[in-house]
């Protein structure tokens, strides 16, 4: 049985194309986000709230807030929150 085996140029060649093809999708992706994110930015309005404003804010109750956090509920959508600065 012959026991030098040499696999073809090609097959030597394709999983460093594919490495190379994955890098390049890669770069392409993070460019495609940063172009998005800046065109995004650029409509953000920026607000500065002054002390005793009433603002509103939604916040989506899951597993990032407790629920027993919740001080009142006024009806199903609006909660009175403890603020702590």
């Amino acid at each position: 049985m012959h026991t030098d085996y040499h696999p073809s140029d090609y097959a030597q060649a394709f999983p460093e194309h594919i490495y190379n093809l994955y890098a390049e999708i890669r770069r392409k992706i993070i460019l495609s986000n940063d172009t998005y994110k800046l065109a995004a930015d650029a409509h953000r309005r920026h607000r500065e709230f002054n002390k005793d404003d009433y603002i509103m804010v939604h916040i989506c109750l899951d597993q990032r807030y407790p629920k027993h956090a919740v001080k009142k509920v006024i009806c199903p959508n609006h909660w009175v929150l403890p603020y702590s600065s």
